[in-house]
């Protein structure tokens, strides 16, 4: 990005940094993110009364690896590997409980866990609560939304960010760590658009600012700020491996990102145009239309391709919801459910 192409509008927030390592490995010693493999291969599921600490939120980041390492194994042609990871990639399924609609701790006879109090932090999710969790499902939004029911799904993640003010809350939106980074995004998938653009403009005004501490929380190698590069851009990806990027709309007038081999493309530019009644800029954040490389573009995402074979996507962008742009099932990004290995 040239210096000129950054347009630097108001935000807020940081704390510090850390760094840790991971041990060597050791034969017949697993990595900590095998624990729990064998209860895993035997009951599809990690039991909270056998596992440690989470065992709900690492099956359900469990399966974002699985998705990946079914996408990479499909892509080399090794179908019947493809098909177990697949599979391996659907067993978040295994811990959401339909009468509730939420992902839930289960025992190893297979009982839902009871009586917890579920906005405690730590029953059966790590570092948060399972109203946070109920949105970490990034490979597969289309199971996640049509399970719940499109109208549950939209009504619980507006409340999520019916928040006053930012904070650490025990059911709201938390910007200050990981766990619902991607949650801005999954209007996108729920054919609401609009509001993923305002949810993500507001966050941004809120909590990332050109002062010292401008990044929300610990940075943790770089999480926060990347959310807010890319969400300043207008595209964020919920799940990389599904070579997605959902548009919520630039912060910039023009951003342009350098690219180099293996890509094919020189430059991906991202413009975005606010009519002169829409001003201030920053006071614009909705998609009213966008053109990618020259022709009108309806989806809510574009392609990873998109990006790396150059070219332009330009937004028109205005102080208020446009619901039509982007908001026919079609539009919506792909989910690992949409194909069969």
């Amino acid at each position: 990005m040239h210096p000129e192409s950054l347009k630097i509008p108001r935000f807020r927030s940081f704390k510090e940094s850390t760094i840790s390592f991971m041990p060597f490995l050791t034969p017949g010693h697993p990595y900590k993110s095998e624990d729990g493999i064998d209860w895993i291969n035997k009951l599809h599921y990690l039991p909270n009364d056998k596992a440690g600490y989470g065992p709900v939120s690492q099956l359900q980041e469990d399966a974002i690896a699985y998705a990946s390492l079914y996408r990479l194994a499909l892509a080399l042609g090794k179908t019947d590997g493809a098909k177990m990871l697949y599979d391996r990639a659907l067993y978040l399924r295994n811990v959401f409980d339909a009468h509730d609609h939420f992902f839930h701790p289960r025992n190893a006879d297979g009982q839902w866990v009871p009586s917890l109090d579920f906005l405690q932090d730590g029953r059966g999710f790590i570092e948060d609560t399972r109203w946070h969790y109920q949105w970490l499902a990034p490979v597969d939004m289309a199971w996640l939304v049509r399970t719940v029911g499109p109208n549950l799904f939209n009504q619980r993640l507006a409340e999520f960010f019916n928040y006053k003010v930012p904070s650490w809350y025990d059911q709201y939106y938390n910007p200050y760590n990981e766990t619902d980074l991607e949650a801005p995004f999954e209007f996108n998938f729920s054919v609401r658009p609009w509001e993923a653009q305002s949810v993500v403009r507001r966050v941004l005004n809120e909590n990332y600012t050109t002062a010292p501490d401008g990044i929300p929380g610990n940075d943790d190698c770089g999480e926060m700020s990347s959310w807010g590069v890319l969400s300043m851009m207008g595209t964020y990806s919920i799940d990389p491996a599904s070579l997605a990027y959902e548009l919520t709309g630039s912060v910039f007038p023009k951003v342009v990102i350098y690219l180099r081999g293996p890509y094919v493309g020189k430059t991906f530019t991202i413009e975005a145009a606010v009519p002169a009644e829409d001003a201030p800029y920053i006071d614009a954040p909705y998609i009213q239309s966008t053109v990618l490389d020259g022709r009108p573009h309806s989806q809510n995402w574009i392609s990873f391709h998109d990006i790396s074979a150059g070219g332009t996507l330009h937004f028109v962008l205005g102080a208020k919801p446009n619901p039509p742009w982007g908001s026919a099932p079609k539009d919506a990004p792909p989910s690992l459910s949409d194909t069969q290995p």
